[in-house]
């Protein structure tokens, strides 16, 4: 076996080592970045993506800071991974089975490799945004949505609110947007978010209606 060979055979099974190690241990589509990752998005009852206030006068939510992007590098460990490997396995096909020397076969596995890792690059980059865009919709409609209090709101303090978005319950830290007392059980509406406490104000306030109608 010649050393083209036996470099062929050290970049495959190095690639694929890799790639069972990685997988295993979680890390393959582990970008370093906190703000998704493969296995699906963080709650919104966590982290809102904004450190301005959410817009609630005409019904939307506006951001001036949005959650943080999904950055995946073309030199992360999956792409390496997956160049390594198919640039090993079409190097042993053209030298072992096709018996190409090494001027055809370096350049021919240079170029498969680049376009696979290229082709799952791209795929998973396009996963990763659609992921990323579904979580800021989800975080933009928060504004307008009813609740529970779930953990009693002081007047100046933080207490807590169920709610549901897209079919799911979520919580979140919430404030009273009035300033005042809300008791447990309360059904409330969403009006703004700040960070990652929503702010909420009552449903239903007979005793004001009452005062409105006097007046």
């Amino acid at each position: 076996m010649g050393w083209d060979a036996f470099a062929y055979w050290i970049c495959f099974l190095s690639g694929i080592a890799y790639a069972s190690v990685a997988a295993l241990l979680g890390g393959l589509f582990g970008f370093g970045h906190g703000g998704a990752e493969a296995g699906g998005m963080e709650p919104a009852a966590h982290d809102f993506g904004t450190s301005h206030d959410v817009g609630a006068g005409h019904g939307e939510a506006t951001a001036g800071v949005g959650p943080e992007e999904v950055a995946i590098s073309p030199l992360s460990p999956m792409t390496l991974a997956t160049f390594s490997t198919v640039f090993g396995g079409t190097g042993l096909i053209l030298t072992r089975m096709f018996h190409y020397n090494l001027y055809v076969s370096l350049p021919s596995a240079v170029a498969a490799g680049l376009l696979v890792a290229g082709a799952v690059f791209s795929i998973f980059y396009r996963l990763f945004n659609a992921v990323q865009g579904t979580s800021e919709v989800t975080m933009a409609n928060l504004v307008g949505l009813t609740g529970e209090v779930t953990v009693a709101i002081p007047a100046a303090g933080v207490g807590g609110v169920a709610y549901i978005a897209l079919g799911n319950r979520q919580t979140a830290l919430a404030r009273s947007q009035e300033g005042e007392d809300i008791p447990l059980h309360t059904p409330v509406r969403v009006v703004r978010v700040v960070g990652s406490t929503i702010y909420v104000t009552v449903l239903d306030k007979p005793e004001r209606s009452g005062e409105a109608s006097a007046s």
